[in-house]
C-alpha cells in the first residue's frame, strides 16, 4: 500500500457454485482475494474424515459456504483486470456505467470489505444451529375458528385443521382469492382466536 493509503478492491462476479474454486485460481494467480462466507449447519448429514457426507440423526456437520457469488479482488495500481475475467470459474468483472464508450472496473473502497469481513467474523451471517425452542400451542385445538396476525395472509380467518410439535399450523381459509376452504400452512404462533 503506498503511503499507507488502503487500495481499493474489484469486484468479480463467479459462475454458480464456483466461488471456491474461482477463489484459489485467483490465488494461485497471484492475486489477494476476500470471499465473504457464512457458517451453516447441516441437518441430517455429517461430513466424514475424508470428506464423504454420511447420513445422521438430528444436528449434523458445521459448514462454511460463500455468502453470495462475488468475490473481492484488491486493485493493484497500473496492473490490468483484462486477465482475471480469463480466471476458471469468474464470470465477470462488475464495471461501472461506460463513459465515452469505455466501462471501467467498479472499485470498492476498502472500509466497505473491512466492514463485511468483520460481520462474517463476528458472525452476523451464520445460520443458526436450530430455532429458538418455543413450547406448543395447548390453547388452539382443531376445528378452533382463528385468524392470522402476521405474514403473508394476516387478517385471514379459516379453520384450524393440524397444529404440530413444530410450530407449523394447517388452515383452511374460509375465502382467498374467490375460493372457499383454501389450504395454507402457517407459524401457530401467527395465530389467535377468531
Amino acid at each position: 500500500m503506498p503511503d499507507g493509503v488502503a487500495l481499493p478492491w474489484l469486484v468479480a462476479m463467479t459462475r454458480a457454485q464456483s466461488e471456491d474454486s474461482a477463489e484459489l485460481a485467483l490465488i494461485r494467480a497471484g492475486y489477494v482475494t476476500y470471499l465473504a462466507r457464512f457458517k451453516r449447519q447441516l441437518r441430517g448429514v455429517k461430513i466424514a474424515a475424508d470428506g464423504r457426507r454420511v447420513r445422521t440423526r438430528g444436528a449434523g456437520a458445521m459448514v462454511e459456504r460463500a455468502l453470495w457469488p462475488y468475490i473481492f479482488i484488491r486493485d493493484a495500481p497500473g496492473q490490468d483486470s483484462y486477465p482475471i475475467t480469463l480466471i476458471a470459474g469468474i464470470a465477470k468483472l462488475l464495471r461501472k456505467p461506460p463513459i465515452d464508450g469505455v466501462a471501467s472496473p467498479a472499485l470498492l473502497d476498502d472500509a466497505v470489505v473491512a466492514q463485511i469481513r468483520q460481520h462474517c467474523i463476528g458472525g452476523k451471517f451464520d445460520e443458526l444451529a436450530a430455532a429458538p425452542e418455543r413450547p406448543p400451542r395447548r390453547d388452539l385445538a382443531p376445528g378452533d375458528l382463528v385468524r392470522v396476525n402476521a405474514g403473508d395472509l394476516a387478517g385471514m380467518i379459516g379453520e384450524l385443521v393440524m397444529l404440530d410439535q413444530a410450530g407449523r399450523a394447517r388452515l383452511l381459509i374460509a375465502e382467498l382469492l374467490g375460493r372457499s376452504n383454501v389450504p395454507a400452512n402457517v407459524d401457530a404462533f401467527s395465530l389467535v382466536r377468531a
